[in-house]
């Protein structure tokens, strides 16, 4: 049992492929500000329990009415919620622990896994521009993380190439079809079944296609395309100006 256990955490974290340093939004605001000021005040930033008390209350109301532990229902729910959550289900025997109260090791990963600093981050911005290519989906159940393929390595996508590398001492930039061209990346959490319900939890997808709009998601959400001057420096040099009162004009 214990070699069986160990197996699926190595797997899981070999899956995962967390690289540390792009987990804090505020690194990525160190260049991509306007971005970061956007995201900090989205829903998409209080994805995670502790950050978001309706979210926390409705998945206890959930645990109670479908006869789960309370972090059974995170689990569940952390498809899109958390897609970079380690733990993907759990056993009956967390389940039966779980319930007289009792301390295994599973118990603990589980437990621990759903407190990681980099999890209660939310959707940030290491969520979707970690998403490498967006699976063929077979139905509304395939939800979240289930539809993502990962990047490896020290590489960020997004709507744009970036052929001379500029940033590569930050990160790699390759463009990706899936944040301009379709709604697939956005759909993949808004637009599915969750637990055994057979109904869908967002319809946005249908609903977009029964209202006959040729829109994208993005073209609404995230607003017009424009182009910045992004640097770290940049950055502390606006900052301790805006402190001296001695910004005249905007860059």
């Amino acid at each position: 049992m214990r070699f069986i256990f160990l197996f699926f955490v190595v797997v899981f974290s070999l899956n995962a492929q967390i690289v540390e340093k792009f987990t804090d939004p505020k690194a990525c605001g160190q260049c991509h500000n306007s971005q970061y000021s956007m995201w900090k005040t989205s829903v998409h930033a209080l994805s995670h329990e502790k950050n978001n008390e309706l979210f926390a209350k409705s998945a206890k109301l959930v645990s109670i009415d479908s006869f789960q532990t309370y972090e059974q229902t995170l689990v569940g729910c952390s498809n899109c919620h958390n897609p970079r959550l380690d733990v993907k289900d759990v056993s009956s025997n967390y389940v039966l622990a779980k319930t007289f109260e009792l301390d295994t090791k599973e118990t603990e990963y589980v437990d621990s896994s759903l407190k990681v600093k980099h999890i209660q981050n939310g959707i940030s911005c290491y969520i979707c521009h970690n998403v490498d290519s967006i699976k063929p989906r077979d139905n509304d159940s395939q939800i979240g993380y289930q539809n993502f393929n990962w990047v490896n390595g020290d590489i960020i996508v997004g709507p744009f190439d970036d052929d001379h590398q500029r940033g590569k001492e930050f990160h790699l930039s390759y463009k990706r079809d899936f944040f301009k061209e379709n709604n697939d990346l956005c759909l993949s959490c808004h637009q599915g079944k969750g637990g055994k319900s057979e109904h869908s939890v967002y319809n946005t997808g249908h609903e977009l296609v029964n209202a006959g709009s040729t829109e994208l998601c993005a073209d609404c959400h995230m607003g017009k395309e424009g182009r910045e001057i992004i640097s770290p420096i940049l950055s502390l040099i606006m900052q301790f100006l805006e402190k001296q009162d001695l910004i005249f004009f905007q860059v």
